[in-house]
């Protein structure tokens, strides 16, 4: 559960933000299916243009030509058409939310999933005023 952006700041609908899951961290370790899940701060579902609350291993999702994935949360539908694929669309301004990423059925024959050696979820990495996250990553038009 993400409470907080990679910086520690609060989530919040006034920014933008990616979680990039690189190539080498896919698939996701698990044998029934993932999702992540965008929830107000009472753990409500945020109303939204395009009623989506949860983005999954049997969402549409587009990957990137090194293989990655990025989704995109942020309360302005991106311009591009791939990268509303990979949105999951988050409170108006001012209005906090949260994550939660679930893991069904988990692989338990990867070492290091239960005691946090192992693949972790993708760190929720806000954009910057250049469009672009602390690590490089392109954020969403």
């Amino acid at each position: 559960m993400a409470f907080t952006d990679h910086t520690k700041a609060s989530l919040t609908g006034s920014k933008r933000y990616v979680l990039h899951i690189p190539r080498s961290r896919l698939p996701i370790p698990v044998r029934a299916f993932w999702s992540l899940t965008l929830y107000d701060t009472n753990s409500y579902f945020v109303p939204n243009p395009i009623d989506r609350w949860t983005l999954n291993d049997r969402s549409d999702l587009r990957r990137d030509a090194n293989g990655s994935i990025d989704i995109y949360v942020q309360h302005d539908r991106p311009s591009r058409s791939a990268q509303v694929r990979n949105w999951l669309p988050s409170p108006p301004a001012g209005s906090g939310f949260r994550l939660i990423w679930r893991l069904y059925d988990l692989d338990l024959a990867l070492t290091g999933v239960l005691d946090g050696s192992g693949w972790q979820p993708p760190p929720v990495l806000p954009c910057d005023a250049t469009g672009h996250t602390a690590d490089g990553t392109a954020c969403a038009l």
